[in-house]
């Protein structure tokens, strides 16, 4: 994996909310992170289709934009 991909696996990883203690790994939150940030690229280096391609990809995957 590249760096990018590292930061996001840390910050997929921290305390549980309701157990507390070690951190844990939440699959989820880390696949949301990477849909969002291919998302943002697709909005930030495309011009006229910009928010038709990211409401595209969040889409897919369930997501709401931010």
């Amino acid at each position: 994996m590249n760096d990018r991909l590292w930061e996001l696996f840390h910050q997929a990883n921290h305390p549980h909310p309701k157990h507390g203690g070690n951190d844990m790994f939440f699959p989820e939150e880390f696949a949301e992170m990477i849909i969002r940030e291919c998302a943002d690229i697709v909005k930030k280096e495309m011009d006229y289709h910009a928010n038709w391609c990211d409401d595209k990809i969040l889409n897919r995957f369930g997501l709401d934009k931010e």
